[in-house]
């Protein structure tokens, strides 16, 4: 038996977290304490938090897509609950009149997307201007909110809003503007 000083009871050792640095190679702490401890710190310091891990996975990209990969493997029923819920969510975002529509844009953009890779070899994603998921909005799953962005364009992107990240429809490909010509010519510029 061991005694918490953060709850001021005594419980076995095994609700402990090891310690190499005390004298009996535990925490002071029950593994509860412990744990509200971290809620609360990770609760009032989240930016801070949010900047060591994306420096952290900057540093260990390889690492990092490696580790995501393996999780993703060994949690099959994780990624198809995430794939349901995504398809959930566009469909709660498509109106019953767009739907035609949007199935009709997709291809084209596609298509589109697949003559932009093998005239400059540049990989494009069909992408929501405003997302489905977005911070301070959620935008439609309808053709006049879709558009193709190099994947470096789209990863940068996120699930922001244009107006947050000043993305304007002069800086990208809108959806409703395309043209293969048009893209042939965009292809050649330096910012694709």
């Amino acid at each position: 038996m061991k005694f918490c000083s953060g709850c001021k009871t005594k419980k076995d050792r095994s609700e402990y977290y090891a310690h190499y640095c005390s004298k009996d190679g535990l925490h002071s702490q029950c593994k509860s304490c412990m744990k509200k401890n971290w809620a609360k710190y990770a609760k009032t310091n989240k930016s801070r938090i949010q900047n060591i891990v994306s420096k952290y996975q900057a540093r260990n990209i390889t690492k990092v897509r490696a580790s995501t990969r393996t999780w993703q493997m060994a949690h099959p029923e994780a990624m198809r609950a995430i794939a349901a819920t995504r398809r959930a969510r566009k469909l709660r975002a498509t109106p019953a009149w767009a739907s035609k529509e949007v199935v009709a844009e997709y291809k084209r953009l596609s298509y589109i997307a697949k003559e932009i890779e093998e005239i400059a070899g540049i990989k494009c994603q069909i992408d929501h201007i405003y997302p489905l998921k977005g911070h301070n909005s959620c935008g439609l799953h309808v053709a006049h909110n879709l558009q193709l962005l190099t994947e470096f364009q789209n990863k940068a992107k996120s699930n922001k809003d244009p107006e947050i990240i000043g993305v304007t429809v002069d800086k990208i490909y809108r959806a409703d503007n395309g043209r293969i010509e048009f893209i042939r010519a965009i292809c050649q510029k330096e910012e694709w």
